[in-house]
């Protein structure tokens, strides 16, 4: 082959390689573009997700950050709302008048008992007042005998001496009949009727018709409270002594899943209790609206 030859063929080779080379550029696929990744901190919901229905959305607003929390309380009747009433003296009930749930007013009738001690206190009062009674009107005829001229001196002091005891007789009798049936007690023939001291609801009772109960016995007959204000009682370690008299304290109950209650704080307690090592905090509720209720346990933070 003649060098003419070699320079064709070296041409021909040359061509070919350039045409292939762009042939390859013009026909490969673009490369795939890189799939983007969410942060591994972050989960994407689509729009229609049943996951989004246990999720709550809500503007952010400023508000005090909580002291300390949560902890575990309980809601209790208010002390200074709560009358606790047991029976003046022992005997028998023969009537109830109230049940568990009843609203009362104050004064309100709860149970008539037939009492023994109370109908011998009673007839006790009415012989002394007969007695008190029949001197006086002795004491009165002494006199006129006396501005008669009709008995001597002495028999006039005498009947004032027996006019006066036969008084302090009576008043005794009566202050032992009222000491047997105070203020939330009135009578009813010779039978006591047991009154309520304060207006709210019935919220226990340990009486039935015939029960017998017993003046010194260890449990009221009935607990009667007005519920539109309760306390929260909480138990906070003794690290939490940050906190006040006055505090907003958020709370919430099992009963109304979701939803924040506000309270304020009424007493924290100078001591520890000796059994908790704990601080007892005093938390008034106020409950006007009824949703609450005494035993409930709650979650607070304050």
């Amino acid at each position: 082959m003649n060098r003419r030859h070699w320079i064709i063929a070296a041409a021909v080779a040359a061509l070919a390689a350039g045409g292939t080379g762009w042939l390859l550029r013009h026909n490969a696929k673009p490369p795939a573009a890189a799939t983007a990744k969410a942060p591994a901190d972050r989960v994407k919901l689509a729009a229609d997700a049943p996951q989004l229905a246990f999720l709550k959305v809500e503007e952010a607003v400023e508000g005090p950050l909580p002291a300390a929390g949560p902890f575990n309380g309980r809601l209790t009747l208010a002390d200074d709302l709560t009358a606790r009433v047991y029976p003046p003296v022992s005997g028998r009930v023969v009537r109830l008048a109230a049940n568990l749930g009843d609203k009362v007013d104050k004064g309100g009738l709860l149970a008539v008992l037939d009492a023994p001690d109370f109908g011998a206190a009673l007839a006790d009062v009415k012989k002394a007042e007969a007695d008190a009674a029949l001197k006086g009107h002795a004491l009165q005829r002494a006199q006129t005998l006396y501005q008669g001229e009709a008995i001597a001196r002495r028999d006039l002091e005498a009947a004032e001496a027996d006019a006066a005891a036969s008084r302090a007789e009576s008043e005794r009798a009566r202050l032992r009949l009222a000491n047997l049936a105070p203020g939330n007690a009135k009578l009813e023939g010779e039978h006591l009727q047991l009154r309520s001291p304060v207006a709210g609801i019935v919220v226990d009772r340990q009486a039935n018709p015939g029960t017998e109960v017993r003046a010194d016995g260890a449990n009221p007959l009935f607990v009667v409270s007005d519920i539109s204000r309760l306390w929260l009682s909480l138990d906070l370690p003794e690290q939490e002594k940050g906190v006040h008299t006055g505090d907003m304290v958020q709370f919430s109950v099992d009963s109304w899943p979701g939803e924040q209650f506000g309270a304020r704080v009424d007493r924290v307690s100078p001591v520890l209790d000796p059994a908790t090592r704990r601080i007892p905090v005093r938390v008034v509720v106020d409950n006007r609206n009824g949703r609450l209720r005494p035993e409930m346990y709650a979650r607070a933070v304050v």
